[in-house]
């Protein structure tokens, strides 16, 4: 997301400068931000680490008018002119049918959470509703905390692995999350017990899919192009117009990308050798 946020600010730079800047943590990123404001931008582009801890600052900005993106993980207010996003309860909807039919509806599940964010809601949302309906035979017997990497996961995987001696599957919010997740897996012994869902389309997920090692069994896309698309929408904003290829107006107000499910039979249809993720 944010590689695909540099190309689009280096296109059109003899009338737009686009300052982007990443942080590590929340605080840190609030801070960038206020930083950013010292130099009067006319518009800004806002990719959470966490909903909730920039939500004060995009209310403040919205508040005072300045054209506002919010991407992929959205804030918990409605203080923004544009939110571009996957589609996330869908993502937890087709998790669950992928799994539920998997399973053939009964079994021992283990969700991988991601970070305290919009996300986490609508993908966990999406994955407990469809169960309960579809699904109410499957068990969710423990959650983990992912955060969004590899690390973090295996470390909740390892500790839910020895708590429990049956596990039918895993659906996991993140693909680098699931390469945490799998390597614990293997780290204990228990390939082949049970099956493991991600979302991303991560480039190393794809890899071992095209290989024909089902150590993750699907993904769902999610595309890292809202990242320039958002610095895209952002000038848009600044210039007071619209999508030119549409006859409406102005642009919408939430944008809601396609959550595509990924196996090994499409896998090369979604992967790209010059991807970074």
């Amino acid at each position: 997301v944010i590689d695909n946020a540099n190309i689009e600010a280096a296109v059109d730079t003899d009338v737009f400068e686009v300052i982007v800047t990443t942080a590590d943590n929340p605080a840190q990123q609030v801070a960038d931000i206020e930083d950013l404001l010292t130099q009067e931008p006319d518009a800004m582009v806002v990719f959470p680490l966490e909903s909730a801890p920039v939500t004060p600052i995009c209310d403040q900005m919205y508040s005072e008018g300045m054209p506002l993106v919010v991407l992929t993980r959205g804030i918990t207010s409605q203080s923004y002119d544009v939110f571009i996003h996957g589609d996330d309860k869908a993502v937890g909807i087709q998790a669950a049918h992928y799994i539920g039919q998997e399973l053939g509806g009964k079994g021992n599940v283990v969700e991988m959470l991601c970070a305290p964010s919009a996300i986490q809601v609508a993908r966990t949302d999406g994955f407990h509703e469809t169960l309960e309906v579809y699904y109410p035979d499957i068990e969710i017997i423990a959650q983990g905390q992912g955060n969004f990497a590899r690390e973090p996961a295996l470390a909740e995987m390892e500790n839910i692995l020895q708590a429990h001696d049956q596990i039918d599957a895993v659906y996991s919010q993140d693909d680098e999350q699931s390469l945490g997740i799998v390597a614990a897996i293997q780290a204990a012994g228990r390939e082949g017990e049970m099956i493991v869902t991600g979302v991303g389309g991560n480039k190393s997920v794809l890899e071992q899919m095209i290989s024909g090692n089902d150590s993750i069994s699907a993904s769902f896309s999610y595309s890292p192009l809202q990242g320039g698309s958002a610095v895209k929408i952002a000038k848009l904003l600044v210039l007071g117009e619209g999508f030119s290829e549409l006859y409406v107006t102005g642009i919408t107000r939430e944008i809601i990308l396609s959550a595509e499910p990924i196996t090994s039979e499409n896998a090369e249809g979604y992967y790209n050798k010059d991807s970074k993720y």
